[in-house]
């Protein structure tokens, strides 16, 4: 084998290895996806959201979020819907924490990730798509009681 190939082998898998280190580390840093639209005039809003201090306070503000996410995107209103997937966000990371629910997290973050992106940017038909996948993820895996 030539030498400059071995290099180019060498070269190849060490960037795979890195780009598969390096991935999972961007997918956990969801603000840095969105950071460039929100420097500007236009920017979404940011909301601050109650941050649950128990599992049953998560649980009650996760599904006022989704009833408002679901009359959110019938009034086709962005904003609040933009703002109910901070309070979604908040929900999840407080039930994520419980042990035996990190599979939750798992399920409803990146639905929530898709709502949240797509209300930044007022994508009326990604959201009309999405948010009735989050709220079914929602319901099946925290049911009301």
């Amino acid at each position: 084998m030539e030498c400059s190939q071995k290099y180019r082998q060498v070269i190849a898998s060490s960037a795979l290895a890195l780009s598969c280190l390096l991935a999972p580390i961007y997918l956990m840093t969801p603000a840095l996806a969105s950071a460039p639209m929100e420097q500007g005039e236009g920017a979404p809003a940011h909301f601050r959201v109650p941050v649950p201090e128990t599992m049953d306070g998560a649980v009650k503000l996760l599904h006022e979020a989704i009833a408002k996410l679901e009359t959110s995107l019938a009034a086709s209103d962005f904003s609040a819907i933009h703002e109910a997937s901070y309070s979604v966000e908040s929900a999840i990371a407080r039930i994520g924490k419980e042990p035996g629910y990190d599979g939750v997290k798992a399920l409803v973050s990146p639905r929530c990730e898709i709502v949240h992106l797509a209300s930044e940017i007022e994508d009326g038909d990604t959201l009309k798509a999405a948010v009735p996948h989050l709220v079914k993820a929602v319901h099946e895996q925290l049911p009301t009681k």
